[in-house]
C-alpha cells in the first residue's frame, strides 16, 4: 500500500491542555524544518476534563495535519496509545507522552536510525537525580521484578518513547489482545531494535498523572499479561508453607511425647493462622487476576470507545447523542 504520510506522531493526553501548544510547536519545528517530511500529529484525549479536546480542535483548525481522537471516558494510557496506533497511517510512527518529559527534538535522531534499517528505535531514560528518591527506587524495583517474573525482558529506562516501522505497527494492530501492554509487547516481537539514551526533561506545566498506585497497577498488569510465573510462585509458596507446617507438627509431637513438655500455645497458633490466611488471600488474588483477564478477553468488549475525531476518517467533530459515537476496539 502506497502511503503519502511518512511519519505519524501519536501523543496520548490526559488533562494536558497547558502543554499541547508548546509540544506542537517543538514537534512541527522538527518535522517542518529539520526532517521536512509529510506528517500527521494525532492527539488521543483519554477522557480529559480540563478542555484538552477543545485545545486539540483549535490546533487542528490552525494546522489540519494535527488530528485528534477523543474517548468517551478515561480508559488508560495504553488504550490511548493503542487508539493512536490504530489511527496512524504513516510509514513510521513516533510515540511520546504529552508532558514534554520526552524531548521531541530526538525525533530527528530516531528517524535517522530508522532509515538505517531499525524497526524499533526506543529511548532509554538515564538516571535522573532530580526525581524523588522513592520514585527512583520503585522504578528500579519494577524493572527488576518484571524481568525476573516475565519471559520478556524490558530494557531498564524504556517507556513509550519510541519510533516504530510500519511492519511493527501492522503486527501490533493484528494482535487480538484486549489489554495491550506495549512496553513488553514491542520487545517481545523481536524486530530489529536500537536504543537511544536521553535525559528526561522536567514536566513543562501541570501535575503528573501517574500516581504510585497507577504505576503499580500498570506494572502488575504487565507482569500478568506476559508470564504465568506468579502462579508457579504461589504453588512454591504453598509447598514451602506445607513443609514448614509438617516440620512444626513433628516438633510439637516431639515436645509432647519425648520431652513431656507443653507445646507452644495460643500466640503461635494465632500467628500461624494469620500468616496462612494472608498467603491464601494473596494466592487467590493472583488467580483472580488471571481469571479476570480471561473474562475480559472473551467478553468481546472494546478496549476503548471513541466519542469524537478531528481530521481522521469518520470525523464526528465531537460526540453528541444525535450524531452518535464511533465505537472501536
Amino acid at each position: 500500500m502506497l502511503r503519502t504520510i511518512e511519519i505519524s506522531v501519536v501523543v496520548p493526553v490526559l488533562n494536558e491542555k497547558e502543554n499541547m501548544s508548546e509540544l506542537t510547536r517543538r514537534l512541527t519545528k522538527v518535522l517542518d524544518s529539520d526532517l521536512q517530511l509529510s506528517y500527521e500529529i494525532i492527539f488521543v484525549d483519554d477522557g480529559s476534563t480540563d478542555g484538552s479536546w477543545q485545545e486539540i480542535a483549535d490546533l487542528h483548525m490552525k494546522n489540519n495535519r494535527i488530528k485528534g481522537v477523543s474517548f468517551s471516558r478515561n480508559f488508560g494510557h495504553q488504550s490511548a496509545l493503542s487508539a493512536g496506533i490504530n489511527e496512524a497511517s504513516g510509514n513510521a510512527v513516533f510515540t511520546l507522552d504529552g508532558d514534554l518529559q520526552h524531548p521531541p527534538e530526538l525525533l530527528s535522531q530516531f528517524y535517522s536510525l530508522y532509515k538505517q534499517g531499525y524497526d524499533i528505535v526506543a529511548g532509554v531514560r538515564q538516571e535522573d537525580k532530580r526525581l524523588p528518591f522513592l520514585k527512583r527506587v520503585f522504578s528500579i524495583l519494577y524493572y527488576w521484578l518484571f524481568n525476573r517474573l516475565s519471559e520478556v525482558k524490558i530494557t531498564v529506562g524504556t517507556s513509550d518513547f519510541r519510533l516504530l516501522s510500519r511492519r511493527v505497527i501492522d503486527f501490533l494492530r493484528s494482535l487480538p489482545e484486549h489489554d495491550k501492554f506495549f512496553r513488553a509487547l514491542i520487545p517481545w516481537s523481536g524486530f530489529k531494535t536500537c536504543y537511544v539514551p536521553y535525559r528526561s526533561d522536567q514536566r513543562f506545566r501541570g501535575s503528573p498523572k501517574f500516581s504510585f498506585l497507577k504505576s503499580f497497577l500498570m506494572g502488575l498488569d504487565g507482569v500478568t499479561s506476559f508470564s504465568v510465573r506468579p502462579l508457579y510462585l504461589s504453588m512454591y509458596a504453598g509447598f514451602i508453607i506445607a513443609l514448614t507446617a509438617l516440620l512444626y507438627g513433628l516438633y510439637a509431637v516431639y515436645v509432647k511425647l519425648i520431652l513431656h513438655a507443653v507445646p507452644p500455645g495460643f500466640t503461635d497458633i494465632v500467628a500461624s493462622i494469620l500468616f496462612l490466611g494472608g498467603i491464601q488471600l494473596i494466592v487467590l488474588g493472583i488467580i483472580g487476576i488471571y481469571i479476570g483477564k480471561i473474562k475480559m478477553q472473551i467478553s468481546g468488549r472494546p478496549g476503548y470507545i471513541v466519542a469524537g475525531k478531528y481530521g481522521l476518517e469518520d470525523d464526528t467533530q465531537g460526540y453528541s447523542e444525535e450524531a452518535g459515537g464511533s465505537f472501536e476496539r
